[in-house]
């Protein structure tokens, strides 16, 4: 019920906002109708076109033009950022990734370390055989594990380095740690730049290995080969992890983020966290094989409260969005605001054809040719869009001090944007002084005659 009040509450304003713009649109000529200046009337008779009406008029067309190219400007000015924002590279591709969480019941008595101890080996057979399943499934290109993968969590543990006495603050944090199986790299869309990615034989108990990602290298060996290098892990005199790849760097958090260090471990590995999680990269579509892989996980384990399956692309959803809304809004109402000034400047030039007919009919009759016509009233209605695109211009300079904060790697005044939308408004403009100039053309002296 708040919903629906709250609804016809904006449905009300809405309403009286257009009733009073309609009735002030008809008040303010009919209140010139009522005081009409007769001896002024009479010796202009209908060739009135350069009196105070013909310049509201004429500032009302500059207005809209003026209003059109503000809008437009900002359309555009965000639809470039929602194309950079689309074309940033993440250093994976969530949009391509399913991101599988499933549960179980919880555990009745938490204190009881034996019954966690047995739960989490259960858990830890159950995405085996999970991950073994997936990956035979029809439409599933490749099925991985992962801990603390980007854009879900992140997880730091004690971390040293021989020969350094701290690791290096960076900007974006880390180091950064995940756990993960022999095909997340390929899941995920992370590229492996150097060394090799891990292999099934990657697990508990055998050497231990890791994969840094390039920043990560470049800030703890700078100058030097980071391959082969050792790493310690945890805080308890750990054994030496010996690096065996470098991979690309990948946004963490979101959209705005420098470079952050990050390394990653086979599972079974970690030490001082865990977690769970499944990652799957279809062939096709993601949604259509959603149903698919929780019919698996089910028949795999009944007892299983929930499977929840979702795009990895979810996570930036809320941070695009603002961009996705601005676009939509700016385009919506740039082109509403366009075609009202097309009609406007259409309706001005058609009235001022009418009421010029004598003296184009004079024109005519003293030698001017169709195409002087014709260049005479496209000129005087392109120089009003001109006018209005050049106050819409410097409008929207001026606005851009303000939207430059919501603009994603985006100049508020991007030339490119304010020229494209000034050519447009003008081609638009040219269009609509075609009709008005082509029925001027049409004008001969016994037409003003007949007019008079």
């Amino acid at each position: 019920w708040t919903g629906a009040l709250l609804y016809f509450r904006v449905l009300a304003v809405l309403l009286v906002i257009s009733l009073g713009s309609g009735l002030f649109v008809g008040l303010v000529p009919a209140l010139q109708a009522g005081r009409p200046d007769l001896t002024a009337m009479l010796k202009t008779g209908a060739r009135d076109g350069k009196g105070q009406r013909s310049r509201v008029r004429g500032l009302l067309t500059v207005s809209q033009a003026a209003l059109s190219m503000l809008l437009l400007v900002g359309a555009g000015l965000f639809v470039r950022s929602l194309t950079r924002v689309y074309g940033l590279d993440l250093g994976l591709q969530p949009e391509q990734v399913l991101s599988v969480d499933v549960r179980w019941p919880s555990i009745k008595s938490p204190g009881d370390s034996a019954a966690r101890s047995a739960e989490r080996r259960r858990e830890a057979s159950y995405y085996r055989d999970a991950l073994a399943a997936l990956q035979r499934l029809p439409g599933v290109a490749h099925a991985s594990f992962g801990i603390a993968s980007p854009l879900s969590s992140s997880v730091t543990v004690d971390l040293s380095v021989p020969g350094l006495d701290s690791i290096p603050s960076l900007p974006g944090g880390g180091p950064f740690v995940s756990s993960i199986s022999s095909d997340y790299f390929a899941t995920v869309g992370t590229p492996v730049l150097r060394g090799r990615a891990f292999t099934p034989a990657d697990r508990e108990g055998s050497a231990r290995v890791a994969i840094v990602s390039r920043t990560m290298a470049n800030a703890l060996w700078p100058g030097k080969d980071a391959m082969g290098q050792c790493l310690l892990v945890g805080d308890s005199k750990p054994a030496c992890t010996t690096v065996v790849g470098i991979a690309g760097d990948v946004h963490r958090f979101g959209l705005h983020e420098p470079p952050s260090m990050a390394y990653y471990i086979p599972v079974g590995q970690e030490i001082n966290f865990s977690g769970s999680g499944m990652l799957v990269r279809p062939t096709g579509r993601p949604e259509a094989i959603i149903p698919l892989i929780k019919a698996t996980l089910r028949a795999l384990d009944p007892t299983l409260t929930y499977v929840d399956i979702g795009s990895m692309h979810e996570a930036l959803d809320p941070q695009i969005r603002p961009w996705k809304l601005g676009a939509t809004v700016f385009v919506l109402c740039g082109i509403l605001a366009m075609v009202v000034a097309a009609i406007g400047l259409y309706s001005v030039m058609s009235y001022l054809v009418a009421s010029r007919t004598h003296e184009l009919g004079v024109r005519c009759a003293l030698g001017a040719s169709g195409g002087a016509i014709v260049a005479l009233v496209v000129r005087g209605g392109v120089t009003l869009a001109l006018a209005g695109v050049a106050l819409g211009m410097g409008l929207a300079i001026v606005a851009g001090r303000w939207m430059q904060p919501l603009l994603f790697e985006t100049s508020a005044r991007d030339p490119l944007v304010l020229g494209g939308v000034a050519a447009l408004l003008l081609g638009v403009a040219l269009v609509a002084c075609l009709g008005p100039a082509l029925r001027a053309r049409r004008v001969t002296p016994m037409t003003a005659l007949r007019a008079d």
